[in-house]
Formats: structure tokens, sequence, C-alpha cells
């Protein structure tokens, strides 16, 4: 999903573990590659990272230091998983005091980490959760019956048309640090938006317009573009 988007600046890319040498520990996003190794290996990879970040003087430039204050900073965060062609891919809006850090981590491990505008937020996180071509969609709701780890319920993925976009959306500010997510299906053959507290009982999928869809996501950021944040340097 890794693009060089209109607004942003790009700032650099770093690995799974030099991210977690850089910052001495998980972290708010995730880090597949390093997750995927055994702890001997992990190991060496860390310590690896450490030596060609020390060689390269990565650590000690000001805008990786400004990435790291940011990206640990942040108390208002989108997060996005993506899932098309059984691939995942994930990005993250970290928000501070009206700067927008996007990171956006591949599944080989690799964080592209880039500068904006908060103002952008609501832009770009449909340009993350929302397929090119999306179609609209209609009719009654579907109950989502076969549970969150399937890719969905499986008459709107029959509709959805190929290829199509599940993208789990989370957006956490102070007053709410651990919301459910909401999860979008997105297709060339329609919208759905699901709103995922399952311990409230099996979500209903309900169909939207590709335009109303949209402007939900647009709707549900702007308030997040200007909550103050607390400086403390997922």
């Amino acid at each position: 999903m890794h693009e060089v988007t209109e607004g942003t600046v790009h700032v650099e890319t770093l690995t799974d573990e030099e991210l977690k040498v850089l910052i001495g520990q998980a972290g708010v996003s995730v880090t597949p590659h390093l997750d995927a190794l055994a702890p001997g290996q992990r190991a060496m990879a860390e310590e690896a990272a450490f030596r060609s970040l020390s060689a390269r003087g990565v650590a000690s430039r000001p805008d990786i230091r400004a990435v790291v204050t940011l990206r640990e900073a942040a108390r208002t965060r989108v997060s996005v998983v993506r899932t098309t062609g059984g691939r995942q891919s994930f990005w993250y809006g970290h928000v501070v005091d009206g700067v927008l850090l996007v990171e956006q981590v591949s599944q080989d491990g690799m964080h592209h980490f880039a500068l904006a505008d908060a103002t952008r937020l609501g832009d770009l996180l449909v340009r993350a959760a929302v397929h090119d071509l999306a179609g609209d969609a209609s009719g009654p709701g579907v109950t989502w019956a076969n549970g969150p780890e399937g890719d969905g319920p499986p008459s709107v993925v029959e509709r959805l048309g190929e290829p199509w976009i599940r993208a789990d959306v989370t957006l956490c500010h102070p007053a709410d640090p651990d919301p459910a997510p909401q999860v979008l299906f997105t297709g060339p053959g329609g919208c759905w938006w699901a709103d995922t507290d399952w311990c409230a009982g099996a979500p209903v999928a309900r169909p939207m317009t590709a335009v109303g869809l949209r402007s939900k996501l647009q709707q549900l950021a702007g308030p997040l573009r200007e909550t103050p944040s607390f400086l403390m340097v997922h």
C-alpha cells in the first residue's frame, strides 16, 4: 500500500528492528517481520539494526528524532488494517498539535514515514481505507454472524466484486483510548459499514453509497484533527 501521496513529505523508511532499537519498546504499530522471528533470531536482527543505525548516523538525525517523538507523543491515532487479496498492510495516522505523522507498514515489516498537515487526516484516511473504484450498495443490512476473524459476512463478500478491500478502522483519542473498530467492506460491487462491538452481539453490515461512506469517514476524522495531545516521550 506504500505510495507517495500528494500533500505528504516522505521522511524515512525503517525496518521493524530499526524502529524497535530507536524506540526501545514494541510501540504502537505492528512489527510483522520481527514478530515472526524466533527469540534468538530477533535479538540478532536488533543487534544488526543497531550497528547499521550507528554506522549511518540515523539515530542522531533531527528528522528521525522528530518522527520518534511525534509517534510516541500522539494520543490521537487512527489505524487501518487493510486486507485485500489475502494480504494485509497497515496504515497509521499519528496526530500531534496540528501535525500528522503517517506510518505505512508492509507485511514484510517496512515502516514508511511521511509528514502532513493534520487537516489532511480525513483525505488520507479515505485513501487508505476505501477502494478507489468503490461502487454503491443498497438493500437491508446483513448480520455478521460468522465472527470477526473471517473475511466478513459471506453475502456481502460475494457482492463486492474483485478486487475488494476490508478495512478495520480504529480511531483512538484521549476520551476513547480503546474503541471498537469500524469495519468497512468496499469494492466495485458496493460499500458496507459495520460497527463491531461484538460484546453487544453480532454486528450488522449496512449498505452505503461510496460518497456516503467517504463522507462518514471524513466526519469521524474531523474532530480528531483538533484534539490536543500530551507530550510523553501503540
